[in-house]
């Protein structure tokens, strides 16, 4: 059975997977337009104006590994039994923000009920 923090990586590994995808999209559709003569930046003004550049690929890169510290550091805190039982348990500020974490993909078909903050 998939752990939460399995899960939570595996999003993020997609999400990363999605936005380099996107970055390689948008820079080939700028290399084909500039190639017929016009303006070779527009994937990146489509971008940028999008929700303030909340799809900008550069962004989403940032927040998955933003995203990656906080599981693995939540990892390493569970191998420290003498951490573990004071700042990761079940009931735990830390465990709480990964459950609130995994709720952006609530609708994964991976994603368990249990983890429902």
């Amino acid at each position: 059975m998939m752990t939460l923090t399995d899960f939570l990586l595996a999003r993020i590994a997609e999400d990363e997977a999605d936005a380099r995808q996107l970055a390689v999209d948008l820079d080939r559709w700028d290399r084909e337009r500039a190639a017929n003569g016009a303006d070779g930046t527009q994937g990146s003004i489509v971008v940028s104006t999008l929700h303030g550049g909340a799809f900008d690929p550069a962004r989403v890169l940032a927040e998955c590994e933003a995203k990656r510290r906080i599981v693995t550091t939540y990892l390493e805190m569970t191998t420290d039994e003498e951490t573990a039982e004071f700042m990761v348990g079940e009931s735990s500020i830390f465990r709480t923000a990964l459950l609130d974490l995994a709720a952006i993909y609530a609708g994964h078909a991976d994603y368990r009920e249990e983890w429902r903050p």
